[in-house]
Formats: structure tokens, sequence, C-alpha cells
């Protein structure tokens, strides 16, 4: 009886410690993040440690997705006469040598090119710090030697929904930037992404989002991003010439493609290879959204922004607001010819939009045409029921 007695809590027991296992074990992905990593089941970001190794992603393919805005020092960076400062939390009290000495320096490893998707999922990475000095002795190399949230990215890297804060890069002799430091000879994709106004960086070639652009036939596209920070860029010994900007520090000229669509910046959008779409540069915001347009488009607030009458437009995605069901414009031609028996056919937001633009453009080929909706189009996805019944009210 006793020996049965025992046989059986032993069963029980393995039982129970099978069933905990299967009940209460997280599933975790060889690099520690829960997830796949593909784009349905990303690899989560949680911590300082997990945005490191996602930022070191080799593979191409591979999905990561922030669940929480990150701490990487909890300092606040702010610009005094056009140099970086950095402060405590509190934004009080500047930081002596010795506390900046004992910073956690951010330090991807420089042989691990970033070739997969980070999503930022509308949440920003703050305390960046890095002090480095580029010490390649050939120009070519300080190019392509970049210090950002990512270092330097291999092909096909992308970087969605971010924002970046309290950012500080001194990379002397290198390429600076608050997103990509590098983007050399790979396709590159940053989109929804901004950098803030308490970020500072300094380098041989700084751009805010892009130290350093793609070559070799390869294309960089920039999409609905904003950026705010300030920056220096200086000559040395070895490269007599310095390039800054909003978008890229340095662009390669032969056989590579960089489009920059719906951007806006405080500071100059460079890139003269750059195909500019719905861009702003040195916006001041003095009541509601000004700015100098590179083409007639004052589109911008109607994308992925929300703009706020005496305020800089902000990325929806960052301000807590859904986005509208429709996208813009139409980014081709309608179906139809335009005739009155094969009138443009309209079927949703971005077509309309599309519509309505060309039409009023003085210069476009939209004139005098036909156009159909062939269905009810929606442009936000809300309803207003404000109808009163006055059947019996009169006499």
């Amino acid at each position: 009886m006793k020996k049965s007695f025992l046989k059986l809590l032993a069963i029980t027991l393995s039982v129970v410690m099978l069933l905990t296992c299967l009940v209460f074990t997280p599933v975790f992905a060889q690099d520690g993040n829960a997830g796949s990593g593909t784009s349905g089941d990303p690899f989560m970001v949680y911590d300082a440690d997990d945005l490191l190794k996602a930022v070191q992603e080799k593979t191409a393919g591979v999905h990561y997705k922030l669940a929480n805005d990150i701490v990487i020092n909890d300092i606040t960076v702010k610009i005094e006469n056009g140099v970086g400062v950095i402060y405590d939390s509190t934004g009080t009290t500047a930081l002596t040598e010795d506390e900046i000495a004992n910073l956690n320096e951010w330090a991807p490893a420089t042989n691990k090119y970033f070739a997969g998707t980070i999503d930022g999922a509308g949440h920003v990475v703050r305390g960046i710090y890095i002090n480095d000095k580029n010490t390649s002795t050939t120009s070519t190399a300080t190019y392509r030697n970049g210090r950002g949230l990512i270092f330097r990215a291999n092909n096909d890297a992308t970087v969605l929904n971010l924002g970046v804060e309290d950012m500080y890069v001194s990379y002397e002799n290198g390429s600076a930037a608050g997103i990509i430091g590098c983007c050399d000879q790979v396709n590159v994709t940053v989109k929804n992404c901004y950098v803030g106004s308490s970020v500072y960086l300094y380098g041989h070639n700084v751009g805010v989002l892009c130290g350093s652009g793609a070559q070799g036939n390869k294309t960089t596209l920039v999409e609905n991003c904003y950026s705010q920070a300030t920056f220096t860029a200086e000559a040395t010994e070895l490269n007599k010439s310095s390039y800054g900007g909003a978008v890229f520090g340095y662009v390669y000229a032969n056989n590579c493609v960089y489009n920059i669509k719906n951007v806006y910046a405080t500071t100059a959008l460079n890139g003269n290879n750059a195909a500019k779409e719905n861009c702003y540069e040195n916006v001041e915001a003095v009541s509601g959204f000004i700015g100098d347009a590179f083409d007639g488009n004052t589109f911008l607030p109607g994308y992925a922004f929300a703009a706020v009458d005496g305020e800089l437009p902000t990325l929806k995605v960052f301000k807590g607001i859904d986005e509208t069901i429709w996208g813009g414009l139409a980014d081709t031609d309608i179906v139809g010819s335009g005739t009155s028996a094969d009138p443009y056919r309209i079927t949703t937001g971005e077509e309309l939009a599309y519509m309505v633009h060309k039409a009023g453009n003085i210069n476009s080929s939209i004139s005098n045409e036909c156009f159909k909706l062939e269905n009810d189009i929606y442009l936000n996805n809300i309803f207003i029921d404000n109808t009163e019944d006055i059947t019996d009210t009169w006499a």
C-alpha cells in the first residue's frame, strides 16, 4: 500500500511539473527575446540589452519590435551655444567629467552590420551616449565607419516608427547620425522616425537621420520623418571637407538613389542627388505649419503627421493618434482614360486626393476630364450623427 501511494505521488508530481512547464514557460528565441523574429511574430525588445542585440542583427529579414520606451542613460541633453551639454535626468545639473565617464556608452560590435527590421511601435530610445574616435588612416574608411543608434547598416536594413531623444554623439573623423551612422553599399529604409531637439551630433560627416548614404546602385528611402537635432560637421587632417545635413551627411554622387518623402527639418535638408517630395526645411512654428517648400505641394500634415496650430507637426504614431484610413495621394495614376466613356474611376481616399491635387494644379495633365466615384469613400474612420427629428414641431 505504501509503495502504491509513493508510486502514485511520483506520477502526480511528474504530471504537475510537466503541466507547469507547458503553461508557464515563455517562448524565447535563441537570443533571449520573446518572439520568433518574423514580421508577424517579431522578437520583442524590452530593455537596453535587447536593443543592443537587435541593432547587431546581421541576418536579413529578421524582425524586432519595441515593447516600450527604452532608456540607455537617464540623462537630459541640452543645446548651449550650439553644443550639446549633458545634464542629469531632471535637466537641472550638468554632469561632471567623472559622471560622464561613468555613463553607459552605446557600443554595438563594429563588425556586425545591421540587416534586419526594427519597428519602434511609436516608442522612443533615450540617453544614447557615444564618445569615440575613428582611427582609420584612409579617407574612404572615415565615410564607412559610423556611429548612431545603428553603427552601420547591411542590405535591406529597415527602421520604422522610432524616436530618438536625449542623445549625445561625438565621433571624431567618422560619420555620426541619430538613426544609422553609415548606409554604405546597401538598400536602407527609414520611415516614420524622428530625431528630437534634445540630440547633439558631432563628426566628420553628420546626417541627423543617416550619417553617410548608400552607393553602388543602391537605394536609400527616408519617408515620413522629421529632424530637429543640432549637429557639428568638422573637417579633419585626413579629410579636408566635411558634410552635414538634416537627413544625410555625406552622399555618393554616382549610381545611387536617394528618395526623401514627406520630411521636415529645423536645419537644411541636404543631398543634391536626392529626389525630394513634400519636404520642408528651416521650419518656424509662427502660426501653424510654415516652411519653405522644395516644390509646390503642401500635403505634409495630411500624411502621417498631425499638425497643431503654432507647433511643428508631429508624427501621429508618436502623438497617440490612429492613422486615418487613407494615406495621402495615390502613388500611381488612376484607372481610366479620363473620357466620358472611360472616366478615371475613384475607389479610395488616396485616389480622391490625387484627383483633387491634379485637377487643381495648373501644370497638371488632368484638365477638363471626367472622374467617377465607384463607391462610398471614407476619409476618416468616424461617424457623427447630429440630426434631429423635427417632424412634429410645425403647427
